[in-house]
């Protein structure tokens, strides 16, 4: 038996978080991850051959952390384009954010400034 894909969106729209998961897991083709959905952008690879690699950006389904240098145009330029095509793609949005020990945005040393997306 085959089922079109629409119907499996309209299903998984319609589901509750339990259902969700499970036919996220039954069809991880129609439902990326927001790794992957972030990796296949173009500004992705121009950004990790000019900082830190992987380690200069933490992502998450609702948060994403893009680490700058602390003196490296290109590598501010490119993470900046990438913080632009992500808002523009994938529906995030830039937060102002201040380091705070505690605070759930912490992801580099305190002193280092970083870029942080919110899913809207």
């Amino acid at each position: 038996m085959e089922i079109r894909n629409e119907f499996i969106l309209a299903a998984h729209k319609a589901a509750c978080n339990t259902w969700k998961a499970k036919i996220e897991e039954q069809c991880p083709e129609l439902f990326p991850t927001m790794n992957k959905k972030v990796q296949d952008l173009s500004t992705y690879e121009r950004f990790l051959n000019v900082s830190n690699g992987a380690k200069s950006i933490s992502i998450t389904p609702e948060r994403i952390r893009i680490q700058l240098p602390t003196s490296n145009s290109k590598w501010s330029f490119a993470a900046w384009d990438l913080a632009k095509d992500i808002c523009q793609t994938l529906d995030f949005a830039p937060v102002h954010n201040i380091y705070m020990v505690d605070s759930d945005y912490c992801f580099s040393k305190e002193g280092e400034e970083i870029i942080v997306l919110v899913k809207k």
